[in-house]
């Protein structure tokens, strides 16, 4: 009979949170021994015992007197309704966890529920799109959501927002750091620069080729930005990136776009179809920056980097990156000049 794959030994745990006392170990070992006696029954009896089992688990959980008790609980719970399907329920339990332990390391909830889609067949999976993954950046928390099958998990808000209407930082093509507007003029995030210029002089990859990006460390062999110079993986770290060229051609021939205004910002809600059709994302029209002034309006169009810089043509060297960019009545891939600056909506996973 096997055991719940997701429960560990309290001491293995705990050292995830606070240094929990003697007494508080033993009482959080005591109460996963006891539910895993009666999650070995419920292998017997079926679903409906189980589902009882699981609820008894959260009930037990919101009382226990430590966290470490509580984190245990609450992850076999979210595993017996993996493994009965129940996937609201288990959406539920994770909420419920975050609510009751804030501080919960972030990876303890991605390993949660990156172990339930290696569990579960890949049309039920493909429900999970619409839980939130823990990956936290400062106080922020970020959802991603996936838009179709085999593709990445994409960001619900861009670098620098907190809010997914919020436009975020711009970024040159390369570029790490980001800016944002204060009194009327671009300051980097990390506050190197208080009075920048998006212009091609001021772009290190400006009138550089795909060989001499490539020799200079800037992109790997399939013409992508290298992690060093990835700012969705240099901001956020983890698994996020900048999405791919495929990738941004996929957001916008997969997905259903609507122009909407969510929270007073106009921008696209991009949302999949079929079985992925209550999973979105949106995109504020963020403009785009060229010198130290919009390109066009906020609310008319959005522009967002991909990782790919666009191949030589000709024998010219190319001063283009491919980009998805959108405007009232229409949206594609396109290449845009490295030196813009762009907003950045990351992704995570290995598009299939």
């Amino acid at each position: 009979m096997r055991n719940l794959s997701i429960f560990v030994l309290a001491a293995v745990a705990l050292p995830l949170l606070a240094m929990p006392t003697k007494q508080e170990l033993k009482q959080a070992e005591g109460l996963v021994q006891e539910l895993m006696r009666t999650e070995r029954n419920a292998f017997r009896t079926g679903d409906e015992t189980r589902a009882a089992v699981a609820k008894a688990a959260i009930a037990r959980a919101e009382k226990a007197e430590s966290d470490a008790a509580k984190m245990l609980l609450f992850k076999g719970a979210f595993t017996l309704y993996v493994r009965q399907g129940a996937i609201d329920e288990a959406v539920g339990t994770l909420r419920t966890l975050k609510e009751t332990i804030p501080d919960i390391p972030p990876q303890v909830m991605t390993n949660m529920i990156e172990s339930a889609l290696r569990k579960m067949p890949e049309d039920v999976c493909s429900q999970f799109y619409g839980l939130y993954r823990a990956a936290e950046h400062g106080k922020v928390k970020v959802g991603m959501v996936q838009l179709w099958e085999g593709g990445p998990y994409w960001a619900e808000m861009n670098i620098g927002a907190k809010k997914p209407e919020e436009f975020g930082y711009y970024f040159w093509w390369g570029d790490t750091v980001g800016y944002k507007c204060e009194n009327d003029a671009w300051v980097a995030s990390d506050g190197s620069s208080s009075n920048f210029s998006f212009e091609g002089k001021k772009s290190p990859t400006y009138g550089k080729g795909v060989q001499s990006l490539r020799d200079e460390g800037w992109t790997t062999v399939d013409g992508n930005l290298t992690p060093e110079y990835d700012a969705a993986h240099v901001q956020w770290g983890g698994g996020w990136r900048m999405p791919t060229n495929q990738e941004i051609i996929d957001l916008s021939g997969k997905c259903e776009w609507t122009r909407t205004t969510t929270n007073g910002v106009t921008g696209y809600l991009v949302r999949g179809k079929g079985v992925y059709a209550s999973a979105s994302i949106f995109l504020p029209a963020a403009a785009r920056i060229r010198g130290t002034s919009l390109f066009d309006s906020h609310g008319y169009g959005g522009n967002y980097w991909s990782s790919f810089s666009v191949p030589d043509r000709n024998n010219a060297k190319s001063e283009f990156a491919a980009s998805l960019n959108f405007w009232p009545k229409g949206h594609g891939r396109f290449g845009s000049y490295r030196y813009e600056g762009f907003s950045i909506r990351p992704v995570q996973g290995v598009t299939k």
